[in-house]
């Protein structure tokens, strides 16, 4: 499990909920969530846009095809293919998510069943979610960089000797303590 989290236990970048904080996100999430969901993927490592924003993108047209024929021929068949369709989206979703939690050791009382649950109710908030964390922690190409927003003063040029002598460099926060 430490694996790629390297023993740090990280939390989601704002709640659920909190989607509409980063607006850009939020439109995109909205507006394109196969191309959100895609670059996600990239960017934690878990394949190319293309291909998991076309997957996606595949789903979706199942669930409007399948909405369109029962709005049109009015048999059940249809509409439990739609159903069906929101499933395995849901699932897809969650699953990855549940595997972007693991590969960076996100902390967080969720199951997959909760990460279902958010997909099923919000799915632009726990795509922008999902985004703001990756990049806000410059997540690329499956590995976490750590936030922007965080300076390291100091560093050892004269080896392993001067770190014996002295102590670590400062860690200093750029973020304001009132935020």
């Amino acid at each position: 499990d430490d694996e790629y989290g390297g023993g740090v236990l990280r939390l989601w970048e704002g709640d659920v909920m909190d989607c509409l904080e980063d607006r850009h996100l939020c439109i995109e999430s909205a507006c394109c969530p196969c191309y959100r969901f895609g670059k996600n993927m990239t960017r934690t490592g878990f394949g190319s846009c293309f291909l998991q924003g076309t997957v996606h993108m595949i789903l979706i047209i199942g669930v409007l095809f399948n909405i369109a024929a029962f709005a049109v021929i009015k048999r059940h068949c249809f509409l439990y293919l739609a159903i069906a369709f929101v499933l395995l989206i849901v699932s897809y979703l969650a699953f990855f998510r549940m595997q972007i939690r693991k590969k960076f050791n996100i902390r967080g009382a969720d199951s997959f069943f909760d990460d279902c649950i958010h997909h099923l109710i919000c799915p632009f908030c726990t795509l922008t979610q999902e985004s703001k964390t990756l990049e806000m922690n410059n997540v690329h190409d499956g590995i976490w960089h750590g936030r922007g927003d965080t300076l390291c003063i100091g560093g050892y040029p004269e080896g392993k000797a001067f770190l014996e002598l002295h102590s670590p460099p400062v860690i200093v926060s750029t973020m304001s303590s009132e935020a």
